[in-house]
Formats: C-alpha cells, sequence, structure tokens
C-alpha cells in the first residue's frame, strides 16, 4: 500500500502538473491532458507496489497483465486524443488522418506517460532498498552533467554548422515590401510559402514535394522565404522552430506572433488583390512587388516551371 505521505506527494505533484496541463483551447486537449495525468499517476502507483515485484520475481506474465498491457492502452489513447486535438488546430478544413499518430508531435505531447511509467519503477524499487537512493541520486547526477555537456555542444557548436544555410529575417515588417527590403533579397525572385507549424496541408508540402522542388531549381536565381505565424499551440514558437529543423527547410524565415498577424495579413492580402487567404499559401515575388499572387504549391511542379519559364 502507498503511505500517507507518498498519497499526499503524489497528489500534489498531479494538482501542479495538471494545472499546467489543462490550459487549452480545445476539447480534444482538456481531454488528453486529464487522461495522461489520471492514468498517468495509477500506472506510477501500480509500478511502485505491485509492478516492481512482478518484474523482480519475473512474473512476465504479471507484468504484462498489470503494467506493461495497461501502458500500451492508456498511451494509445493518449496519443490518439493529442491527434485530434493537433488536427482541431489545423483548422476547420484538416482531417484525422492515422499517420498523424506516428509523427512526432503527438508523442512528445504524450511523453509524460512512459515517465511516469518509469519512475513507479524505479520509485517501487527504492523504497524496498533505501541504500540504493544515494547511488541513484550520484548517477542520475552525473547523467545530466554528462546530458547537459552534450547538449551544449551540439547545440552551441554542431547545430550552427549544421544550419548554416537557415537565415531569419530580424525585425518588425508589417509589409510584405518591407520584409523583402533586405538586400539579399535584391533582383532575386522570391518564393514565399505562407505557413504555420498546425497545418497538415503544410507539412506534407515540406515531407513530400519541397526537396523535388529545390532540387529542380538549383542553380537558378531562385530564393525561399518562409512566412510562419503564431498558432494556438502554448509552445507555437518552438514548433516553429522545430519544423524548420525537421523539415530542413533552408531558406529564409520570418515569425508573425499574434498581435502582428492581423495587420501583416491585411496588408499582404491588399497587395496581392485577393480576398481568401489559406494555409498554405505562395506568392512569386521579385524587388518587393508580387508576379504570382496564386502561386502554384510544390507539389505543381511542372506548372510552377511553366509559369516562370525555366
Amino acid at each position: 500500500m502507498m503511505k500517507k505521505g507518498e498519497t499526499v506527494i503524489l497528489i500534489g505533484l498531479s494538482l501542479v502538473l495538471g494545472g499546467g496541463l489543462v490550459i487549452t483551447q480545445s476539447v480534444y486537449g482538456l481531454l488528453a491532458s486529464l487522461w495522461m495525468l489520471g492514468t498517468g499517476f495509477a500506472l506510477f502507483g501500480i509500478n511502485a507496489i505491485a509492478g516492481i515485484k512482478a518484474l523482480a520475481a519475473r512474473q512476465w506474465t504479471l507484468v504484462v497483465r498489470i503494467s506493461l498491457g495497461p501502458f500500451i492502452g492508456v498511451y494509445t489513447v493518449a496519443v490518439w486524443l493529442f491527434t485530434h486535438y493537433w488536427v482541431g488546430l489545423s483548422g476547420p478544413e484538416a482531417q484525422f488522418d492515422w499517420r498523424f499518430m506516428l509523427e512526432g508531435f503527438p508523442h512528445e505531447q504524450a511523453v509524460m506517460l512512459p515517465i511516469l511509467y518509469g519512475l513507479g519503477l524505479t520509485y517501487g524499487y527504492l523504497r524496498t532498498h533505501p541504500r540504493a537512493i544515494a547511488w541513484t541520486v550520484g548517477i542520475v547526477g552525473v547523467l545530466g552533467l554528462l546530458g547537459f555537456g552534450t547538449w551544449a555542444i551540439w547545440e552551441f557548436r554542431v547545430a550552427d554548422s549544421r544550419h548554416a544555410d537557415v537565415q531569419f529575417v530580424e525585425g518588425e515588417f508589417r509589409t510584405l515590401e518591407a520584409l523583402l527590403a533586405d538586400p539579399a533579397f535584391a533582383g532575386k525572385r522570391v518564393y514565399v510559402d505562407v505557413w504555420h507549424s498546425s497545418c497538415k496541408p503544410c507539412l506534407q508540402q515540406f515531407r513530400d514535394h519541397l526537396p523535388a522542388l529545390k532540387e529542380s531549381f538549383e542553380g537558378e536565381d531562385f530564393m525561399y522565404l518562409y512566412i510562419a505565424r503564431e498558432t494556438s499551440h502554448p509552445n507555437s514558437r518552438d514548433r516553429w522552430l522545430s519544423v524548420i529543423e525537421d523539415y530542413h527547410l533552408s531558406g529564409w524565415h520570418a515569425y508573425y506572433p499574434k498581435d502582428e498577424t492581423e495587420t501583416f495579413f491585411a496588408e499582404l492580402m491588399k497587395q496581392a488583390e485577393i480576398s481568401q487567404f489559406a494555409f498554405p499559401h505562395y506568392f512569386v515575388v521579385q524587388d518587393g512587388q508580387i508576379l504570382v499572387p496564386d502561386a502554384p504549391r510544390p507539389s505543381q511542379l511542372a506548372e510552377l516551371r511553366e509559369l516562370l519559364g525555366v
């Protein structure tokens, strides 16, 4: 049985973690958060009390029945709920796709479940082996320092060289013309990709078609500018940077937070003389002037090459 003090600590942890998780703008997000908290701490308790004993006794059937099996089931439901949450952020036209469950975002959101699962087994062992606590703290401390050192080396050395072809437009620009006033764009045709990190069609274009487009235009006097807006996701900016890294989006990037989005896109629609705007949207621009206000997508490579005469 769990001791009274342990139960109080467990409830306190759930309240602290729950406060950060349930602040969402989606029913699916709320359900996923509550589901993950409830089942996560249930798994923690089961592993700390019975799971570790079954594991130590090598009772594999019991381990699967009371620990591993329930974990797989509740984790699958959590990922399913977070996938629907993601789809909801992609807009009213977005549809559920089972392939989403294999992608990174829902698993990143549900990561607390495997963490609590493992912590339950660890705590179940430590509570019956007090002498192991000192060793565990020491090992975790050493691994933490090694992990931080590895992260620092990667972040400040390797990452810089790997993303040398990714550049960010600095400053606040209320119009596309002002954004393209940078000397780097002078006299060059620019393929402008307007997107956001919760847009399924945007990510599909990055994954399935953009590499072929860039290969086709290699050697041409052609530049790429990606304009992203902030989404409703609480980690919108981090997700934006993650997509840039995951899909190797070489080129220039601009990010518009919510307080700047409305003004910028209103001016963009006015300049492009379009009445409707959906994500993703593409323009071909030169010297700040929009040459093609509704350019073909990367998946329409032949049409784009014909339009540009290359």
